[in-house]
């Protein structure tokens, strides 16, 4: 599922095993995937759901978390590819997906630097 870029390209990049405390390789893609969004399904919407849950059962304020749990992704996707000022990137650790971004390349950076 290409998102309109030039060139479809995966680069290796180093992210931090916190449990393990060790950098890994993993994949930077300058695309969104079927699978990318396969995983935020089955894996990210599950436990954004305990979380919100365990919060709320346990009293404590649960507000900050509430805005990433409405996000649909298969929406932003579906725009993303109709829209030629976006571009769509993912980063893929041990076959799974760590974060996925959306960039409006049509808006200019407010900070001067």
């Amino acid at each position: 599922m290409s998102n309109g870029s030039a060139r479809e390209e995966i680069q290796t990049v180093q992210l931090f095993d916190a449990e393990k405390q060790h950098h890994v390789d993993a994949e930077y893609r300058n695309f969104i995937t079927e699978e990318n969004l396969v995983d935020w399904q089955v894996r990210w919407l599950p436990k954004q759901f305990r979380l919100l849950v365990n919060l709320i059962e346990s009293g404590t304020d649960y507000k900050k978390h509430v805005d990433s749990s409405k996000w649909n992704w298969r929406r932003k996707v579906s725009v993303l590819r109709l829209n030629p000022d976006q571009r769509g990137f993912s980063l893929v650790w041990d076959g799974v997906t760590q974060a996925m971004m959306i960039v409006d390349i049509s808006k200019k950076c407010k900070h001067p630097e």
